[in-house]
């Protein structure tokens, strides 16, 4: 089997989905994106788009790795 990653906008996307269940199931098998991911690509979207239109924050490497010291040892702590 071949793979084909399309893109559909969502006003037909229920129209193409319907013609691809109606091909044979043994020629069509239907592949769907995890919503984990979509939500995964929005979120870098966002963050791209406000570091590219200068809204991004940053921070240094030391502050960093002291919030993930942080964070670490609150679980650390934990155990």
């Amino acid at each position: 089997m071949e793979t084909l990653k399309i893109h559909i906008d969502e006003s037909i996307y229920d129209d193409v989905l319907s013609y691809l269940m109606a091909l044979p199931r043994d020629k069509v098998k239907i592949v769907s994106e995890e919503k984990q991911f979509k939500a995964n690509r929005q979120y870098l979207q966002k963050e791209l788009n406000e570091i590219d239109s200068g809204y991004g924050r940053f921070i240094e490497l030391k502050e960093l790795e002291a919030k993930l010291e942080k964070i670490i040892s609150n679980y650390e702590d934990n155990n």
